[in-house]
């Protein structure tokens, strides 16, 4: 599995220039790669990009800069970042995600936890393996930032952030030493003020003890699923019997929702979320000890149609509940019922008989607590 790599910090502090450097070593050692940047990266993104960078200062409101720069990353990483580290490739990346947080969060004033909520709905909770944080006096960032454009053609068209006043850039500077320093496992910072060489050779001899940290531990896998519509099937017991309920998810950002550490907005957390689903939508109660999320079963189409598209199905056993079902409507459960454990109907597809019985007799994955 490739190590995802991002360059982050204000303007003009050498990100790219490093990325550029980092990217050209790491071929020479014979390391499949990409090279890309935010926003853009991926013909789509481009597109926003475009709106992003162009145009004045107050051309977009903070929210709007936010989502515009959201729906890029968006179709970057489906497009671009997450199928190259899904075949091997290492991916380096000139701005992510951070660059969201310190700019329309810490710069613009966006909470930050609608911000976190943005970044759980489209990547999920996979993150750079190293993020480098370009720290440099604002003033002497813009600086070298506004020779660079005009000494080229973006003088005149990829300035707009470069236009917000000193005390903004001051704001993004501030937000980017917080974010890495609630993530120092992360996040490394690198003195901008340094010659290109000096800095290119601390990145290399981190960048070397990462891959040698890669070559001794087994890689980190990225999910299946993504991507791919979710259905969420919770396994219900009451009197030695056993409850079979499908709720089908709408789009790919629901698969985060099955990740053992998947939160909602507002930072709910994966199993009061089903609490309060089955609350909601089947009238019952049960306590948090009592819900056990159980894996996945990722499922392709098969030739008899009985999946149309590809999904998968996420599976939370509930062991002990108080009430009796009453909210639930046809078009929220597709199959609802009491069974006996050993007398599953035969009007349960193919595909709901498999989850339900991994589930009872312990198939699937490793529970997650």
């Amino acid at each position: 599995m490739g190590y995802f790599i991002t360059f982050e910090g204000g303007e003009g502090t050498g990100k790219s220039t490093q990325s550029k450097l980092l990217a050209e070593r790491l071929r020479n050692n014979g390391k499949d790669l990409i090279i890309t940047r935010e926003p853009g990266g991926s013909p789509g993104a481009e597109l926003i990009r475009n709106l992003l960078v162009t145009g004045s200062a107050d051309r977009w409101a903070p929210m709007s800069e936010a989502l515009l720069m959201y729906a890029a990353r968006a179709d970057h990483w489906q497009n671009r970042i997450y199928p190259a580290l899904k075949n091997g490739q290492w991916v380096i990346c000139d701005r992510f995600a951070d660059s969201s947080m310190a700019y329309q969060g810490y710069g613009r004033g966006l909470d930050s936890i609608f911000l976190e909520g943005l970044y759980g709905r489209i990547i999920g909770s996979r993150k750079p393996n190293r993020t480098y944080v370009f720290d440099l006096d604002p003033k002497v960032g813009l600086q070298r930032s506004n020779l660079r454009l005009k000494q080229s053609y973006h003088a005149y068209v990829e300035g707009r952030f470069e236009s917000l006043d000193l005390a903004f850039h001051q704001k993004v500077r501030e937000g980017f030493l917080k974010i890495a320093a609630k993530e120092p496992g992360r996040c490394k910072i690198i003195d901008a003020s340094l010659s290109v060489d000096e800095i290119h050779e601390l990145i290399w001899q981190d960048v070397c003890s990462l891959d040698s940290l890669q070559a001794q531990s087994p890689p980190l896998s990225l999910p299946l699923w993504y991507g791919i519509p979710t259905v969420v099937m919770m396994v219900l017991f009451k009197d030695n019997q056993v409850l079979l309920g499908l709720r089908q998810g709408t789009g790919f950002m629901d698969g985060f929702y099955a990740l053992p550490g998947g939160k909602h907005e507002g930072g709910e957390s994966l199993k009061s979320s089903v609490i309060r689903e089955v609350k909601e939508e089947l009238g019952i109660v049960c306590k948090l000890e009592d819900v056990s999320f159980k894996g996945l079963v990722h499922a392709n189409p098969s030739a008899g149609g009985e999946i149309i598209g590809e999904c998968a199905y996420a599976i939370f056993q509930i062991d002990h509940f108080d009430g009796e079902i009453t909210n639930a409507e046809p078009d929220k459960c597709k199959e609802l019922g009491f069974f006996a454990i050993d007398q599953l109907p035969e009007n349960i597809t193919n595909m709901s008989r498999r989850c339900i019985l991994q589930a009872l007799s312990g198939e699937m994955y490793q529970e997650v607590a």
